[in-house]
């Protein structure tokens, strides 16, 4: 990764823009970066990240940016517009890799419930993921290089919020008002679950990562490799001790 790149993303990790007011995803952004760094805002540009692969089942708005500025580039991923405790985060999302040695990966789910899911997948050092589970199951080229694969999915559950506002409206000559309830449809994330495992493909091999969704916070992972017409174990995959899933 570019040493520029790396600094900006340390950073940004490392003071996450929070507010509690209005949220402006394209706007906080743009102050946050030109804060830290140390530049004029108007120096700073931000424009969706259009992601490959990326089917987000639970986030209808654009989420992903990419920042330049301050002689920098750092992609970033923020909460919904006027979203409450709205923030941004640095993420590196998934890029092909540019060099020759690269691997196969194809990673397929399983769930118990017919409850569409998001699913995060860290592909190595070659970055996230964000796909609803009824993506297909499409190989990815990967660096053949060690690095850490996470998985993490999480059940898209739908249900009526009910809200109470005090709203005006026009009665003739003068203006009404009183207490009124809406109901609002939502979307939450239940169930969730992680799992992560260090890696490291061989240039040229092809490999299925089979992730079961079981229940709150457990995940299956088998590994096989799949190539030269039969299946056989992965060489070795070393499972890493994961928090909670991040959505």
């Amino acid at each position: 990764m570019n040493p520029h790149v790396l600094s900006a993303l340390i950073v940004l990790v490392a003071s996450a823009c929070v507010h509690r007011e209005q949220f402006r995803p394209v706007n906080h952004a743009r102050h946050h970066v030109a804060d830290v760094l140390g530049c004029d805002a108007g120096e700073v540009e931000v424009s969706p990240l259009a992601l490959p692969f990326h089917q987000d089942p639970y986030y209808r708005e654009n989420r992903t940016y990419r920042v330049r500025g301050c002689g920098r580039v750092v992609d970033v991923e923020c909460s919904g517009f006027d979203e409450e405790g709205g923030a941004c985060f640095a993420v590196r999302p998934y890029e092909t890799p540019a060099h020759a040695r690269t691997a196969v990966v194809r990673v397929v789910t399983e769930y118990g419930t017919a409850l569409p899911a998001r699913e995060v997948l860290q592909l190595g050092v070659d970055g996230r993921v964000v796909r609803s589970s009824s993506t297909p199951a499409v190989g990815l080229p990967v660096s053949a290089e060690p690095g850490t694969y996470t998985f993490e999915t999480a059940l898209v559950q739908a249900y009526t919020e009910h809200r109470t506002s005090y709203e005006t409206w026009s009665c003739g000559s003068r203006t009404c008002g009183g207490l009124v309830t809406r109901a609002h449809r939502r979307k939450r994330l239940v169930s969730p679950c992680s799992a992560a495992l260090r890696f490291a493909p061989q240039p040229g091999a092809s490999y299925r990562f089979l992730v079961r969704h079981q229940h709150a916070g457990t995940c299956q992972v088998q590994c096989v490799r799949d190539d030269g017409g039969v299946d056989r174990a992965c060489e070795a995959p070393t499972f890493a001790q994961v928090g909670a899933a991040r959505f």
